[in-house]
C-alpha cells in the first residue's frame, strides 16, 4: 500500500502532464458551477435563508417540494450528474492509461477510450442514480418509522448507513475494472466486487489514506485561498490543490488496482 501511494506521487513528480486530465476536469466543473449557480443560489436562499418548505408529512413532502421547485432541483439533479460524469471520466482516463503498460502508454490512446466509453459511463452513473434514489426511499421510510417507533427506526437508519458504506467499498474499483479489463458495467461491477473479497479492510484504510491526502491539500488551498486579497488568486489556489488531489488520487486508485488484481 504504502509503495503504491509513494508511486503514485513520483509518477505525477516524474510526469507533470498527467496533470491536464485533473485540470480540464476542475475547469469544466467550475464552468458547470457558475452555468447552475442561479437554480442552486436561488435553491439555498429559498430553502435555507427564507426557510420556504411546504409544511406537509414526511411521506409528501419530496413530491410538495418537486412541485415548489421543480427547475431548481430539476438544475441541481443535472448538476450533479455531469459533474458526477466529469470526474468519473477523469479517472477513467486515468486507469486507461496506467493500464495500458509502462512501455506503451499513450496519452491520446487513453483520450480515445474515454470517448469510446462514454456510453458505459452514462450507464454506470445511471447506476448509481438508481441505487443512491433505493437507499433515499428506504431512508424516508426507516425516517417515518423512527418518528412512531424511535429504537427501530434509528436501528434500521444505522443499518442502512453501515449497508451504503459497505457497498461503496465492495464497488470502489468499478471504474477502474471498467478501464484496465475494457469490460461492460455489468462485468465490471462484478469484478470490483470479486477485487475487494479478501481486502475489504485493505481497501478501507487505502481509501481512509487517499482521503486524508485529499483533506490535507484541500486545506492548503482552502488557508491560501483565505490570505489571497484577490478572488481570483483564491480560486486558482483552491482549484491548483483541487487539481493535485483530482490527479493523484486517479492514479493511486489505478496502480492500486493493476497491482492487486
Amino acid at each position: 500500500m504504502i509503495k503504491t501511494l509513494l508511486q503514485a506521487a513520483k509518477t505525477l513528480a516524474l510526469k507533470p502532464v498527467l496533470f491536464l486530465p485533473a485540470l480540464l476536469a476542475v475547469l469544466i466543473a467550475i464552468g458547470l458551477s457558475i452555468a447552475f449557480s442561479p437554480f442552486l443560489v436561488d435553491f439555498a436562499v429559498n430553502t435555507i435563508v427564507l426557510e420556504i418548505i411546504p409544511d406537509s408529512p414526511l411521506p409528501a413532502l419530496p413530491f410538495h417540494m418537486l412541485a415548489l421547485y421543480p427547475t431548481q432541483l430539476a438544475a441541481m439533479l443535472l448538476f450533479a450528474v455531469l459533474t458526477g460524469m466529469v470526474f468519473i471520466a477523469t479517472t477513467y482516463w486515468y486507469a486507461a492509461y496506467l493500464g495500458q503498460g509502462e512501455r506503451k502508454r499513450s496519452f491520446k490512446k487513453a483520450c480515445s477510450d474515454i470517448i469510446s466509453a462514454l456510453k458505459k459511463i452514462v450507464s454506470l452513473i445511471i447506476f448509481v442514480l438508481i441505487i443512491a434514489g433505493f437507499f433515499a426511499a428506504l431512508a424516508a421510510v426507516f425516517t417515518i418509522i423512527a418518528g412512531a417507533i424511535p429504537a427501530l427506526g434509528f436501528a434500521l437508519i444505522a443499518l442502512l448507513a453501515i449497508a451504503l458504506i459497505y457497498l461503496y467499498i465492495k464497488l470502489t474499483f468499478v471504474v477502474q475494472a471498467l478501464a484496465i479489463e475494457e469490460c461492460t458495467v455489468k462485468e465490471a461491477l462484478q469484478k470490483a466486487w470479486q477485487f475487494s473479497t479478501g481486502r475489504f479492510w485493505h481497501i478501507v484504510l487505502f481509501i481512509f489514506i487517499i482521503a486524508a491526502i485529499s483533506q490535507v491539500l484541500s486545506f492548503i488551498g482552502d488557508s491560501l485561498s483565505e490570505m489571497a486579497l484577490d478572488e481570483t488568486i483564491g480560486l486558482a489556489a483552491v482549484s491548483i490543490f483541487w487539481i493535485i488531489a483530482t490527479s493523484y488520487a486517479g492514479i493511486a486508485m489505478a496502480l492500486y488496482y493493476l497491482e492487486k488484481k
